[in-house]
């Protein structure tokens, strides 16, 4: 839930980065700061949050600067016809949202062939009203994926959420 929540929070700050707006900025700052610690150093840029703290380092990025960790693992299928929308990285998981132009069905049976392929078991996966999620299991990761219809484009959002 904490990466969820930070997600949520950076991509806040990160649009108000973009608006240039001090106060507001100061107080997203103050609640990264609230769920890492009062000593969490941060560092933000245009497209960029960086956060350091007893925990480790997590960077999120967004928009014209996300791209897929160098460090992402390379048996987690990352469905090609798709761009990076936004990245968490942290210690103890990844984030990626991806963008689509494919309908959910067609991505959801992309990503059950793709990870079995590549050693990953099913866990769970349920298909509700145009949404489908995938758990899957590998060792002692897991990783869960939402596919979900984007009504403002009429194609898909991706989230890829990996712990360790």
């Amino acid at each position: 839930m904490r990466i969820i929540s930070l997600f949520l929070t950076s991509i806040i700050l990160l649009a108000v980065i973009g608006c240039g707006k001090k106060p507001e900025e100061t107080l997203v700052e103050k609640a990264i700061q609230a769920q890492f610690g009062d000593n969490a150093k941060i560092e933000i840029s245009e497209d960029s949050v960086s956060i350091k703290s007893e925990d480790g380092k997590a960077l999120i990025t967004a928009g014209k600067g996300a791209t897929i960790p160098k460090d992402f693992p390379s048996d987690i299928y990352v469905y090609p016809k798709s761009g990076v929308e936004a990245t968490i990285d942290m210690p103890t998981g990844k984030m990626v949202t991806l963008i689509s132009s494919d309908d959910v069905g067609t991505i959801a049976a992309a990503y059950k062939k793709e990870m079995s392929s590549k050693g990953w078991k099913e866990q769970t996966s349920m298909n509700v009203e145009g949404q489908h999620v995938l758990i899957l299991q590998k060792d002692e990761r897991a990783i869960n994926i939402t596919i979900i219809k984007d009504d403002k484009t009429g194609g898909s959002r991706i989230a890829l959420m990996m712990t360790q």
